[in-house]
């Protein structure tokens, strides 16, 4: 947690993001895929919203440190009516007993961020591509591939986001967590929080 506070402090003094950065979600579950192993493991993702910028950032650990993505307002409904379409797909193949690997969804422009050494980078993926990976007749993934992206404030540097998996219970937490709903209670919750908190001084 100590890298993950240094990282904020690092972010907000250079100006990309604002320090309205709050703790959302930690309690959906997605997957990477180790090679050594042949399995999927826990990525141990957290997702912070922005509330001055209506921004989600999802962080995942990755062999060197840190590493993740940032979501608009925009973005996210996007991602939205993807997870809804893999949702009927699911429904469909399990019916049907098939197993099908195809793209959704192609989400442009997603910032992305990483660590190298001590330092955090930070580039554009051309794109986020959302997919339906069947592993089974019966168990449909949801997926998150990118391009390798380039530091955007130095002349060296690029990096490629592992790809993301996510079961389907997982995938509908995560439709929901990116609802503007959800974020307007979770924001009134915070709020009544702090406040109670404050009076503990």
């Amino acid at each position: 947690m100590n890298s993950i506070k240094a990282l904020l402090i690092v972010l907000m003094f250079f100006g990309l993001i604002e320090a309205k950065e709050i703790k959302y979600r930690m309690d959906i579950v997605s997957y990477h895929y180790n090679s050594i192993w042949k399995r999927q493991f826990n990525s141990d993702m957290f997702i912070t919203y922005v509330d001055d910028k209506n921004e989600f950032n999802f962080y995942f650990p990755d062999a060197m440190g840190q590493e993740g993505f940032t979501l608009s307002r925009t973005q996210a409904d996007l991602f939205i009516k993807a997870i809804d379409k893999y949702k009927k797909w699911n429904i469909k193949a399990s019916k049907k007993k098939v197993e099908l690997e195809k793209t959704i969804q192609d989400i442009n422009n997603v910032d992305i961020f990483w660590t190298l050494g001590d330092d955090w980078n930070f580039g554009v993926a051309r794109y986020m591509n959302i997919s339906f990976l069947s592993q089974s007749t019966q168990h449909h993934q949801l997926c998150l591939s990118f391009p390798k992206a380039y530091n955007k404030y130095e002349d060296y540097g690029s990096h490629k986001l592992e790809t993301i998996y996510f079961n389907y219970k997982e995938a509908v937490k995560l439709r929901e967590a990116l609802t503007t709903k959800a974020i307007k209670s979770f924001l009134v919750k915070a709020k009544k929080k702090a406040k109670i908190e404050a009076e503990f001084n």
